[in-house]
């Protein structure tokens, strides 16, 4: 009679296929074969799809005491300031975006400096309040009445409207 070769312990195809032994049991379950260890790996590829978390099983876990154990902590306890920065960095992103905006607008027309704005209209309300007041003057020659009764009546028509226009907001002052 001839010898039987052993079939490959767990342990042996936990590291062919980069798996911990425990989960060779669930493995088995599924379907996969124990009688050698190439079969085994054949059915893992074909049959299991990888963890995109899990580290290889050649690459060490985190030492304690190392310096990547103490970068780690290093980390978690300054997890707050880092969030504050980026808290930060965010309210900038935001204002540099407004700002940006604010002198596209600008640029389209869409949007015009309050100075000029208030200095322009100040010149156009002068002129316009010059040339009202001139017209009693010219009232008189148009219409042929007495000088004083279309002086009087158009006089008191003109004050009235002119009344009527608000000195602050024309000033660019609150209401």
């Amino acid at each position: 009679m001839k010898p039987t070769a052993k079939p490959p312990t767990q342990t042996a195809i936990a590291a062919a296929i980069g798996v911990v032994p425990s989960r060779v049991v669930a493995l088995r379950m599924m379907g996969m074969p124990m009688n050698t260890i190439a079969a085994a790996v054949g059915w893992h590829a074909a049959n299991v799809r990888p963890s995109p978390n899990r580290r290889p099983r050649d690459e060490p876990a985190v030492v304690p005491g190392s310096a990547q154990q103490q970068h780690r902590r290093a980390h978690v306890r300054d997890a707050p300031q880092a969030s504050a920065f980026h808290q930060a960095r965010a309210a900038r992103e935001i204002f540099e975006a407004k700002l940006s905006q604010l002198k596209y607008e600008v640029e389209v027309g869409k949007l015009v400096n309050s100075d000029v704005l208030r200095a322009t209209l100040g010149r156009q309300l002068a002129t316009f309040r010059d040339r009202v007041l001139r017209m009693p003057d010219l009232a008189v020659v148009l219409i042929g009445l007495s000088e004083t009764r279309v002086r009087a009546a158009l006089d008191d028509e003109i004050r009235n409207a002119l009344a009527g226009l608000d000195p602050a907001a024309i000033s660019g002052a609150a209401p």
